[in-house]
């Protein structure tokens, strides 16, 4: 534990290679393949049913694939019990304990190692300091706070210091505030121990948040993998870009040279690719400008957000766009039915083809 909180432990390379889950007629993943880096945080994002926890599922040994591989640095683990896969696990209801105190919850699977019970407390101790709850060995589970719930997991799961650490929706049952609390956390100790994460979850914010790398998933199948911002910025199909954020997607509606006619907008001068069926703008791309233009609409709402006001806006050919613009002090909203016009860049344009 002591060198892994000094940052020296290195994580484990993960690949699934043709990975494939039938339970009767309903396929739940799908030639999922995939190349996890050493140390790497990458976040399984998609709804319920995409296929991302059967696939953690699969990685831990709770179930047994119906094809498909998997290998950590190189070497094959599909035959290989839970028990000898060496890996960290994390859960949404924490699985503690209840008859244990904290510091036996997190020596726990050290005893199951067969490390003596004063060298395994001292090492859940150091685990314990890591997660910046000292104090808090004696206390048994019903006494700890969600969060603190949470940070324990966090250590138990790291003690015996994999290589691969598991997560899974583990801050589902946290309230707002907590959980963005959490979510830094967790990517600093995972900077700390320096161990790869695979993490599971069904919310954009959080994933953009923590991960080096994202893999959006629907009904079994791998639809894009990127960084957070390729993600966000260059979705490559319908689901991703209305699953992640806010987007503004219209339908192509036809287009001669240099020129798009996006249904309910008008035409703005953008090449559109072969095969584009979709043009998908971010609502913080769109400037409206007060006044008439070539594309002009009229405020149908306003949305007050803090830092930012969102408006919804719709045009004189029929769509609502909405837009987003940060709210400076001293400044101008937009209100109900003032007129304004939208220039548009076409480098602001994602087309679709599905």
């Amino acid at each position: 534990m002591q060198q892994a909180a000094q940052g020296l432990a290195k994580g484990a390379a993960v690949v699934f290679r043709g990975l494939r889950q039938v339970y009767g007629t309903t396929v739940a993943l799908e030639e999922f393949s995939l190349e996890v880096g050493a140390g790497e945080f990458l976040t399984l994002l998609g709804p319920s049913g995409s296929g991302k926890t059967t696939a953690l599922n699969a990685l831990a040994g709770f179930i047994e694939m119906t094809s498909g591989h998997i290998a950590i640095d190189g070497v094959p683990i599909s035959a290989l019990p839970t028990e000898k896969r060496n890996i960290g696990m994390v859960f949404q209801n924490y699985s503690l304990f209840p008859h244990l105190d904290v510091l036996d919850n997190i020596a726990f699977p050290l005893r199951m190692r067969g490390v003596p019970r004063r060298a395994a407390r001292e090492r859940a101790q150091a685990a314990l300091d890591l997660v910046r709850l000292p104090e808090y060995g004696r206390r048994m589970p019903h006494q700890l706070s969600g969060g603190q719930k949470q940070r324990v997991a966090f250590a138990r799961a790291i003690v015996f210091e994999p290589r691969v650490l598991l997560m899974d929706e583990p801050l589902g049952a946290l309230d707002l505030k907590l959980r963005e609390a959490m979510q830094l956390e967790i990517k600093q100790f995972q900077r700390q121990i320096g161990c790869t994460v695979i993490y599971v979850t069904h919310d954009q914010g959080e994933a953009l948040t923590l991960s080096d790398r994202i893999v959006v998933m629907d009904k079994g199948r791998v639809l894009q993998v990127g960084t957070p911002k390729e993600i966000y910025d260059r979705p490559h199909t319908r689901f991703v870009a209305e699953f992640i954020g806010v987007n503004n997607l219209l339908p192509v509606a036809g287009g001669a040279a240099g020129e798009a006619v996006l249904e309910g907008v008008g035409a703005v001068a953008a090449a559109v690719p072969a095969g584009a069926r979709w043009a998908a703008l971010r609502p913080e791309v769109l400037r409206a400008a007060p006044g008439e233009g070539p594309i002009a609409a009229t405020i149908t709402d306003v949305i007050f957000l803090g830092d930012v006001v969102r408006y919804a806006a719709r045009c004189d050919r029929g769509a609502t766009l909405v837009f987003s613009q940060r709210r400076e002090p001293g400044g101008s909203a937009h209100a109900i039915g003032a007129r304004v016009a939208f220039p548009i860049d076409p480098a602001d344009i994602v087309f679709l083809a599905e």
